[in-house]
């Protein structure tokens, strides 16, 4: 067994001992579904996703009620005074939406030295007028907190996208190396095959053995690109065992584009303007200047109008009621104006025209891409259609070559010639299937059409 024949023993044995059992087909559809069930990655994406149901509900100010209950016992040092006690209930209210914040409490006292028994009732509300202002900055923080689990819906969405885009990637590239391995083992049988009957010819005194040395030479240079080609296939083929969880031996099936476009008439323009990555970007100038106008509000004083009623009385149930109402305004101005909330404020107005030029600039750079995609796109058709065309007439080429030269009338360099053509033909036919392929998918992820949140919620 010469060095050549060892090599490819070798990387032969490098295949997992499973290959030596019954192979299954694993179509592309069946990959995504398993790898999908299996990958840790795509639980992470699954968890992102439930998170935001909760995201809102955490910055949004509490509107809950709450109750309080107070007692005390006061124990008299001086034993000429007799102790006294006293308890509370109360309830309060915030309406975080335009800032009221009301409560009503009921007291009841005991202090026999002073003035007995007395119980007292107090309604009572306060509104900003300044700063929050009837609920402001609550509703912007309300609305941040909106525009956050959209953009983070919409990410979420993406992140779905780009991890089914580079699954479907690798089973392309998977099929790919394996039809390409399948086609450089053909191609090296037949230049052994070649070279046996050379040296049978030799031997009969009908070839030279120059004609030897060239079908051993070209015998080589197959055996050297089958074993290039076998080590790409086992790279991919780990790589799909790994996203399977699995040590099966397993085989791809010949996949087609995951899903039917119609780009012919396309509407670059229209795919932009609609698409979720110019929805993020809107989202987020929005965002910025929610965030700007939020920020000045913290510059503004503090000021609040209140006003109340209460009723108090003698005893548990209020006898001699006396009836009182008043109203209020408070006012609280910073003597030292808050340097935090003025960098606060300049940051949001730098954060947001920021936003601006980014919207700007990632527009502009995501029309191109999608602009060069389409081209490519359309050139890639018509290259695959040649190779294809090219793959039939190498074809030809060589069974005419081979019976020419079965009957001496044309070369071995001819013959050889129709040989390498006929297997770059074929591997470029495969390289442009895939390339296409993958073009494909790259366009269903940049025009948002890979998954949709049906997709997800299946």
């Amino acid at each position: 067994m010469n060095i050549r024949s060892l090599l490819l023993f070798f990387t032969a044995m490098l295949l997992p001992f499973s290959a030596f059992a019954e192979e299954k087909t694993v179509t592309v559809e069946e990959f995504i579904k398993i790898a999908s069930e299996k990958d840790t990655y795509f639980e992470q994406i699954l968890i992102d996703e439930m998170k935001l149901k909760y995201k809102k509900e955490i910055s949004s100010a509490a509107g809950d009620i709450l109750l309080s209950v107070k007692g005390r016992y006061n124990f008299e040092i001086d034993a000429s005074n007799p102790d006294s006690k006293e308890a509370s209930v109360s309830l309060a209210k915030l309406f975080p939406c335009i800032g009221l914040e009301a409560g009503i409490s009921y007291s009841l006292s005991d202090y026999p030295s002073v003035s007995g028994e007395t119980s007292a009732f107090n309604a009572s509300f306060s509104i900003p007028l300044a700063k929050n202002a009837f609920g402001y900055s609550s509703r912007m923080t309300n609305e941040i907190a909106g525009l956050e689990e959209e953009i983070s819906s919409h990410q979420a969405v993406e992140a779905y996208e780009e991890y089914l885009s580079s699954l479907l990637k690798l089973y392309y590239t998977w099929y790919s190396n394996y039809a390409a391995m399948k086609a450089a083992e053909i191609s090296f049988e037949e230049s052994k095959n070649l070279l046996n009957n050379m040296q049978a010819r030799r031997k009969s005194g009908i070839a030279y053995k120059i004609d030897v040395n060239k079908t051993r030479l070209q015998s080589i240079e197959k055996e050297e690109t089958l074993i290039t080609i076998k080590q790409s296939y086992i790279e991919s083929l780990n790589l799909v065992k790994q996203a399977m969880r699995t040590d099966a031996a397993i085989l791809p099936a010949k996949p087609g584009p995951y899903r039917a476009v119609d780009y012919g008439n396309t509407d670059i323009n229209s795919l932009i303007e609609n698409s979720r990555t110019f929805s993020i970007l809107d989202l987020l100038v929005k965002k910025a200047g929610v965030s700007e106008g939020k920020a000045f509000n913290s510059l503004l004083p503090s000021a609040d109008f209140t006003a109340g009623y209460s009723l108090s009385g003698s005893g548990f149930n209020l006898n001699g009621t006396e009836h009182a109402a008043f109203i209020g305004f408070e006012l609280g101005l910073p003597i030292i104006a808050g340097q935090k909330e003025h960098a606060e404020h300049e940051s949001a107005k730098l954060e947001s025209k920021r936003q601006s030029l980014s919207k700007e600039s990632s527009s502009g750079a995501f029309k191109t891409n999608l602009v060069n995609l389409f081209n490519e796109l359309k050139g890639r058709e018509k290259i695959l259609k040649l190779a294809e065309e090219k793959e039939i007439l190498a074809n030809a080429v060589y069974k005419e070559e081979k019976e020419y030269y079965n009957q001496a009338r044309s070369s071995l360099n001819d013959l050889i010639s129709a040989i390498n053509s006929l297997e770059n033909a074929k591997f470029s036919r495969i390289s442009e299937e895939i390339k296409l392929n993958i073009l494909i998918v790259e366009w269903l992820r940049l025009t948002d059409t890979l998954i949709t949140k049906t997709d997800i919620i299946k």
